[in-house]
């Protein structure tokens, strides 16, 4: 039988696998605590940080309680579930976020000197991963064996939003109430807090409201959520500058955790390097988690080494993936009410991709995929890029996507951004033209321009000549990641 809570003082490990297999039913209903659709790295780090430590927060107290010859109180358990619905944790997982796959083998099996970085074909990584990792998609299989649905009856589960603070389905009738794709047909969320560095979409209680105790965390500015988590966890006394345990163990296992908890910040701000991204709230949660490495692993332990081991893993992790993976690998999507903006229609689906990859290497690889000869700089890969995108977003409804790109150049190492947003319902053609000339210079767009391959202003000129609801450009302010262009994009759409 699995336990019905957590034992004080878990290891990471033997908390991940505890919650992978922790009951929906049981008299202390576990709070699934759940990342955005996109499933990224700081989305799937913020919830296990969030829980690791939530989990445990009788630790705090567990040594008065003790001296007082009280049963120390027991936390009420939470589960970090990776928001993907058809993806179950083990190998599918591994090639689809590598990057996570070697956060989480650097941070628990050793310091990055002499630790190999799992690859395609590592084993004990997917084990690692399908034994201590729960997805939405196995969460699904877990309910229905407690809400079977030919029964009719659905489940509730209260659920904590980490980098991200509104569900795609929502109730009418009840506030902070809805579901996740995957989950929609057999269980309920009720959300009871929230962390997040979005854009606030009023769906969350306001503090008032929720339960007591429970967080209501929305800042933008931030370059990464687990920075805010480290920060609440920090204000809240459930991880201490100085822990009530200094045993060797336990120091070991916070270190475990706090290189977790730093390869999330360190990918979003490139290290504290980017642009307009690193704020004193990321500065300090570094500071914070490189103290507690340096205390329970390796005082000479190496920074830079380990976020460049990761980084190459998410920069490579597209040679895996096919087309249509590497558009929904980082993708998100929002409904907006827009019957005053565009005539005949009550709402505009609107879906943007992060890649990280210039346009020309997908469009390349789409051609690959396609088995078109490949006869220099013509149209085909252009094609076959467009059918797929469209492809994709038919898939999934959308009346606008947009396909958001980030690199760094082979040739001189300087960083940049493109922009291609397509409006696939002609009824928003005239608005995607409002955008890009509302917002032309705050963001620095820049129609694509001959590159030194000349691919670029080929394939610009491909891609333009049979969409004309289609634009791309160079976005030369690269400090505007998704999480500031997408608010511009979807204003434009909504009443």
């Amino acid at each position: 039988m699995p336990p019905d809570h957590f034992p004080l003082r878990l290891g990471l490990l033997p908390f991940l696998k505890h919650a992978r297999h922790l009951p929906a039913q049981q008299p202390l209903r576990p709070v699934y605590v759940l990342g955005n659709p996109s499933a990224d790295l700081d989305s799937i780090i913020s919830a296990i940080i969030y829980s690791y430590f939530s989990s445990s927060a009788a630790d705090r107290t567990a040594s008065r309680q003790e001296q007082q010859q009280q049963p120390a109180p027991v936390a009420r358990p939470h589960v970090p579930v990776v928001n993907l619905p058809d993806v179950p944790a083990g190998k599918e997982l591994r090639r689809l976020r590598p990057e996570f796959a070697t956060a989480l083998w650097l941070s628990t099996n050793g310091s990055t000197q002499g630790a190999a970085a799992p690859d395609g074909k590592n084993d004990a990584v997917a084990q690692l991963l399908a034994e201590h990792v729960l997805t939405a998609a196995d969460l699904r299989g877990q309910l229905l064996q407690h809400f079977p649905k030919d029964q009719g009856s659905k489940g509730l589960l209260d659920s904590t939003l980490v980098d991200w603070n509104a569900l795609p389905f929502r109730s009418t009738e009840t506030p902070s109430k809805g579901s996740i794709e995957g989950l929609q047909d057999i269980a309920d969320l009720a959300v009871i807090g929230c962390i997040d560095h979005h854009v606030d979409e009023s769906f969350v209680h306001l503090d008032e409201a929720l339960p007591e105790g429970q967080p209501r965390i929305i800042q933008m500015g931030p370059g990464s959520c687990t920075s805010l988590v480290v920060r609440e966890l920090r204000n809240r006394g459930l991880w201490l500058d100085q822990s009530h345990d200094s045993s060797p163990s336990s120091l070991i296992e916070e270190a475990k955790a706090a290189k977790l908890a730093l390869a999330a910040i360190l990918i979003d701000t490139t290290n504290l390097t980017a642009e307009g991204k690193v704020t004193d709230v990321d500065r300090a949660a570094v500071a914070f988690l490189e103290a507690k490495v340096r205390a329970g692993d390796d005082p000479q332990w190496d920074r830079t080494a380990f976020f460049e081991e990761i980084q190459y893993a998410k920069q490579n992790s597209l040679d895996l993936l096919t087309v249509d993976e590497m558009l929904g690998r980082d993708y998100k999507d929002w409904v907006e009410k827009s019957s005053k903006r565009t005539p005949g229609k009550s709402t505009t689906k609107i879906g943007i991709c992060s890649v990280v990859k210039p346009i020309s290497w997908i469009v390349e690889k789409a051609q690959e995929e396609d088995d078109t000869p490949k006869t220099g700089r013509n149209s085909s890969g252009a094609k076959s890029f467009l059918d797929k995108l469209r492809i994709f977003s038919q898939s999934r409804d959308l009346d606008v996507v947009a396909v958001m790109t980030a690199f760094t150049s082979s040739t001189d190492g300087s960083f940049h951004r493109e922009l291609l947003v397509w409006a696939l319902d002609e009824a928003c053609a005239e608005l995607t033209k409002r955008f890009s000339k509302d917002f032309a210079s705050e963001l620095g767009l820049e129609d694509w321009k001959e590159d030194p391959s000349g691919s670029a202003s080929t394939v610009a000129a491909a891609l333009n000549s049979d969409t004309p609801s289609l634009h791309i450009w160079h976005q030369t302010n690269v400090a505007k990641s998704r999480k500031q262009v997408a608010p511009l994009l979807r204003g434009v759409f909504a009443d």
